[in-house]
């Protein structure tokens, strides 16, 4: 085993030193500007709106869900510059950084938080940001506690990220919820954009699909089951992103 470890280290070590030109995996033009869309899909088979607004769910787990209300910030979208030299067999020792650990200093992220309506899945689109021009690799988005700028002013969601009512059924059960948390998550993937140009136009696309999947309703508290449903935001979260000319 030690000569093993001995000599995949002096590999290592002996590989010629990177250089600082960035990784192009999004090709060979940075870009110096974004605007970011917040979008939903639409609602799968198993989700139909109710008469007086809201959706009705059916869940893998055999659970009715009406929500009759339900507000969610959508804190920040970014894009991640790429790193500056190709991952060698050092890198491997090193564990990567959190994405989203520097929102608000990454010049590529979004700046305006919005709370959203559930009930209405409304498309909303931030005015651009501009930074240097940066080759970026990946995009994210985070979903965390409402705070003072985010927007409308006058929100009710101050400190709180997530809030759900109405109701689950499952046989003869019937329980009325009220839920909020204070927890965050994010989704992120590597980029892939079409078209060319400078300037990219990102939409976070989410979907009401598999919201209340995996969760046992009855038997999980609270706090969990706000986790899980971030959980399942998060999964069906995806980023279509295009370049263009401005």
């Amino acid at each position: 085993m030690i000569p093993l470890l001995a000599t995949f280290l002096a590999c290592a070590l002996t590989t010629p030193p990177p250089t600082d030109a960035p990784v192009q995996r999004s090709g060979p033009t940075p870009v110096s500007s974004a605007t970011y869309t917040w979008s939903w899909a639409p609602a799968p088979a198993d989700v139909t709106p109710r008469a007086d607004g809201g959706w009705v769910f059916t869940t893998d787990l055999g659970y009715t869900v009406e929500l009759h209300e339900g507000q969610l910030v959508a804190y920040s979208a970014w894009l991640e510059p790429c790193p500056t030299h190709e991952v060698g067999w050092i890198d491997l020792f090193v564990a990567p950084a959190y994405a989203g650990h520097s929102v608000m200093s990454n010049p590529a992220a979004s700046r305006r938080p919005l709370v959203e309506d559930l009930t209405a899945l409304p498309t909303q689109t931030l005015p651009p940001v501009s930074f240097d021009p940066t080759h970026v690799c990946d995009v994210g988005a985070l979903f965390a506690r409402g705070d003072r700028h985010t927007r409308p002013d006058g929100h009710d969601m101050m400190g709180t990220s997530i809030t759900l009512k109405g109701v689950w059924k499952k046989g003869e059960q019937t329980q009325p919820f009220d839920l909020s948390t204070t927890i965050a998550h994010s989704a992120g993937t590597e980029l892939n954009a079409s078209g060319t140009g400078t300037h990219l136009e990102v939409e976070v696309r989410r979907s009401l699909d598999g919201l209340f999947d995996g969760i046992d309703l009855a038997t999980t508290p609270e706090p969990r089951v706000l986790r899980g449903v971030l959980a399942n935001l998060v999964d069906h979260t995806t980023f279509v992103a295009r370049r263009t000319d401005d």
